[in-house]
């Protein structure tokens, strides 16, 4: 996989390299060890004869007395040396290669081997290999050559072949969908034209729901919305995080998909829930009688406002807390009771750990780490952010005295109380009454059952204010 990365038509592999793969391919899943020793001895030989991956009658026996637990890893092997052919011009023996693979019609085991390899393609490449497999009775060559040098983008064409084959009923699976994200995730203007053209009526409910949020459309906000469609937590991430870019971006204005972002407070990935948070909270200030809040509100507050968080994650906190704020008076009671009871709760957590470089991160790459084929075909992480028993309260005295340690390294003359501001990327003034505002706020919300048990860390933390503002 690491040569096919420099693939193309200028570099072709060589073909003792993939001949190479295929003898490997064979040795591994050939169960007789005289018939392993055959092959081996063959393509040592002779390997001017290039016996194995000329030898198509071999590459279809094998294929089929592979033992099932090891198809997935061998189609995943033989698609990787179809690609290598198609990138030496050998058309002919490509489309043998995508005969024998594809024989038994089987998509998702298909689409899941394909997505193992995904990485070392190009994203063109990948989108021909996905309508190849929907397209089966039209020869590789023709699809290739369609796909890659079609003037428009093709990945209409693939939603649409996708729909076809699937219908109306069928789940995808999340290799599909991982496949049709990551595609999308660049081209939102051409995926918003085909649908507002008619082009991409999608019967399927999975790849609809996948083609709106990549072409940046609002999605029906009402009891049916879609995502419980999905069981997988890695494509509901993924589904989350192109859906959100548009918010992070700053690309929003008008906040209507309250229940879709509610639905992504419960991801596991501070990425998403933060800034679903912020905009979910935004977006229940927008409505003149704000909805009763989502069941994830309090869980999600508790996560976000966590005092073991890098240094840059500590600073945005500060603006969901002022949109909080800003919008006190519109929100209902419940709601702010929701909303303080989670800040003021010792939340002990497991947390994953942020992806990506924190210290030149945004929400938006963040977002966009996950809407790559490391996320997807990585195993599940062990949390290695461990929450300790620590509230929002503690998160705030952190914060803040960070910030004063910053002023104070920034000019050494200047007071430690004051009108000192906070300069960083979130567009926001943090001096000593917007924090006080806040906590006032919070602990006006709060139910005393959430304040009882931290009076002392509350007395700690006013004695930072004790000068006469």
């Amino acid at each position: 996989m690491g040569h096919a990365t420099k693939w193309d038509y200028r570099n072709p592999p060589d073909i003792v390299l993939l001949d190479a793969v295929i003898t490997l391919a064979a040795i591994s899943c050939t169960p007789d060890r005289a018939d392993q020793l055959n092959i081996l001895s063959n393509s040592r030989d002779h390997p001017w004869l290039l016996l194995n991956i000329r030898n198509t009658n071999l590459i279809s026996i094998l294929y089929e007395g592979t033992p099932r637990y090891y198809h997935e890893q061998l189609t995943s092997l033989l698609f990787l040396v179809f690609y290598g052919l198609i990138n030496r011009r050998s058309d002919a023996l490509a489309d043998q290669y995508f005969s024998i693979i594809t024989e038994k019609g089987d998509l998702p085991l298909y689409a899941s081997a394909l997505t193992a390899i995904a990485p070392s393609m190009t994203e063109g490449e990948l989108c021909a290999i996905g309508w190849a497999l929907v397209e089966l009775r039209i020869p590789v060559k023709y699809k290739f050559g369609y796909c890659l040098s079609y003037s428009d983008d093709p990945l209409g064409r693939l939603f649409n072949g996708f729909d076809e084959r699937l219908g109306a009923s069928e789940n995808p699976g999340p290799n599909i969908l991982a496949i049709l994200l990551i595609l999308s995730k660049r081209r939102s203007s051409y995926m918003r034209e085909q649908i507002q053209k008619g082009y991409m009526e999608l019967e399927n409910p999975w790849l609809s729901l996948i083609a709106r949020v990549a072409a940046q459309l609002d999605i029906p906000d009402g009891p049916g919305h879609p995502m419980g469609l999905f069981d997988d937590h890695q494509v509901c991430n993924m589904i989350a995080a192109l859906f959100l870019l548009r918010y992070a971006r700053g690309n929003v204005t008008h906040y209507t998909e309250s229940l879709l972002l509610a639905s992504f407070l419960q991801s596991r990935e501070l990425s998403i829930s933060s800034v679903a948070l912020e905009y979910y909270v935004k977006t229940t200030i927008s409505y003149s009688d704000s909805p009763a809040p989502s069941s994830y509100l309090s869980a999600a507050v508790s996560d976000t406002f966590n005092v073991m968080l890098p240094e840059e994650q500590l600073w945005r906190r500060w603006a969901i807390l002022a949109i909080f704020v800003d919008g006190f008076e519109t929100l209902s009671v419940e709601w702010r009771r929701t909303f303080a009871e989670g800040f003021f709760t010792l939340s002990r957590r497991p947390l994953l750990r942020p992806l990506g470089d924190m210290e030149l991160s945004t929400p938006a790459s963040e977002l966009e780490a996950i809407l790559t084929w490391e996320y997807f075909n990585e195993e599940e992480q062990e949390p290695e952010l461990t929450d300790s028993p620590l509230s929002g309260l503690d998160w705030m005295a952190m914060a803040w005295s960070l910030h004063l340690s910053q002023q104070s390294r920034r000019n050494t003359a200047a007071p430690r109380q004051g009108k000192a501001q906070l300069e960083n990327l979130i567009g926001l003034d943090v001096n000593e009454e917007f924090v006080f505002r806040a906590l006032c706020k919070l602990l006006d919300a709060a139910p005393y059952y959430r304040i009882i048990p931290i009076i002392p860390a509350l007395r700690e933390f006013t004695r930072w204010f004790d000068g006469p503002s």
